[in-house]
């Protein structure tokens, strides 16, 4: 079982998707998902501190036509930066989403980097 909404609300299950702070600095990251037909169904604001990781849970499945449709994942950090991921949504895949993700064999610094999590 987990908790999302502050833990007041429980759910089973991977999330819809997962963000992390890898940064020593606050953060506010804007999800919104577009359908196949670019049509805005979902959009939720996150305020993360260094280090803070929250996820958002498959409420609305019901709502998705799942698995013939891509959706589009718009991400948008501090007002400032934004990347897009598509992908289909199932109940065993998750996106995760982490901001300043460093790169271990590079060093590289990635401000969003979002990839589907597959459980």
């Amino acid at each position: 079982m987990r908790t999302y909404g502050g833990g007041n609300e429980k759910y089973d299950g991977l999330p819809l998707y997962y963000i992390e702070n890898e940064d020593v600095n606050n953060h506010e990251v804007f999800v919104e998902i577009f359908d196949s037909h670019n049509k805005s169904i979902f959009k939720e604001t996150h305020k993360l501190s260094p280090k803070e990781s929250v996820e958002y849970p498959k409420p609305f499945l019901p709502k998705l036509t799942w698995p013939e449709e891509e959706y589009i994942f718009k991400i948008t950090l501090d007002s400032e930066v934004t990347e897009t991921y598509e992908t289909e949504i199932y109940p065993w895949l998750m996106v995760a989403i982490h901001l300043y993700h460093k790169d271990p064999a590079s060093g590289e610094v990635t401000l969003i980097d979002i990839w589907a999590a597959v459980v």
